[in-house]
């Protein structure tokens, strides 16, 4: 008797694991997955935001341009006595 209660016990056991061991495999591949994703966002993120100071750059490098010209040509006025008159 004692020897079938051990048969039972170990194939109990056995079941257990290969139904188990599965579900612990494919956890890992969603881990996995989720990994890779949280890094592709990452870099589309990093992507975006490097537009955005391209963009912001460029529109802050005209703005000073055309700034600069305006106060460049008032200056002209102003020292130029000819344009005075």
């Amino acid at each position: 008797m004692p020897m079938r209660r051990f048969a039972t016990l170990i194939f109990a056991a056995s079941l257990m694991c290969s139904v188990v061991a599965p579900v612990l495999a494919q956890n890992d591949s969603g881990t996995r997955q989720d990994m890779k994703n949280a890094g592709t966002d990452t870099k589309d993120a990093a992507k975006s935001t490097g537009a955005g100071v391209k963009q912001a750059s460029k529109k802050s490098y005209h703005a000073t341009r055309r700034t600069t010209v305006k106060a460049t040509d008032k200056t002209k006025k102003a020292v130029d006595p000819k344009k005075q008159q």
